[in-house]
């Protein structure tokens, strides 16, 4: 029965080819529905979790790259004099102080920002202002394929309105 309605069977035509109620075919319907939601929380969730693990392993590769763009730099120097006695090569060191690669915090600051955002911690202006006007959330049981294109072109409360 649900493999009927995936494929856009209206009630009616599965009730009358399985030769059930239509009653019957919404309260099946509806277990179904319940199903694949949480059946599609947990999938959101393991992919959110897998997201943010991969996140936390380029954050930390970031701040591995700036703790060792922050080491001095060393370098060898040869360093070839004249002497009375001919040419004399003096072996150094050179250290250069490295201030630390800023391409590293950027890294750091995305993927912040990009976990954030996937685990819902931004902050959104335009949702305080508007809470007042936060849209309702209404189940709507629909029965035809006619009803279906209807609800995909018209707002809810025309919806609302179309059906009194």
């Amino acid at each position: 029965m649900v493999g009927l309605y995936v494929r856009n069977f209206t009630i009616d035509e599965i009730s009358s080819r399985l030769g059930i109620d239509a009653k019957e075919v919404v309260g099946i319907l509806k277990v179904a529905r319940k199903r694949w939601r949480a059946r599609t929380k947990r999938s959101i969730d393991q992919l959110v979790s897998h997201e943010v693990a991969k996140l936390d392993a380029v954050e930390r590769a970031a701040w591995e790259g700036w703790d060792k763009s922050q080491r001095d730099q060393v370098q060898t120097v040869n360093e070839v004099t004249d002497t009375p006695k001919g040419p004399q090569t003096k072996d150094g060191v050179k250290r250069i102080n490295q201030a630390g690669a800023p391409a590293f915090l950027q890294t750091i600051t995305a993927t912040v920002r990009q976990r954030c955002e996937l685990l819902g911690l931004t902050h959104d202006e335009s949702k305080n202002e508007s809470q007042n006007d936060s849209p309702e959330v209404v189940e709507v049981l629909i029965e035809t394929q006619e009803e279906a294109d209807q609800f995909r072109t018209i707002s809810m409360d025309q919806y609302r309105q179309a059906k009194g």
